[in-house]
């Protein structure tokens, strides 16, 4: 389960990034900063699950 979120975040940032052009630099720094604290939390938990015993992530 918590690979597809990883996936669907993953499909879902060309679609915001598409959406910068059209938001003032202070938005896109934003946007960029919350994209990257997204990013982190998914790599967070891609880790702990990786760490559970059991079958590892492909």
């Amino acid at each position: 389960m918590a690979l597809h979120r990883l996936a669907f975040i993953f499909l879902c940032l060309p679609l915001m990034a598409s959406a910068a052009p059209f938001t003032s630099p202070g938005d896109r720094d934003l946007i960029r900063d919350r994209q990257q604290r997204l990013l982190d939390e998914q790599r967070k938990r891609l880790e702990e699950l990786q760490q559970l015993p059991g079958k590892g992530a492909p």
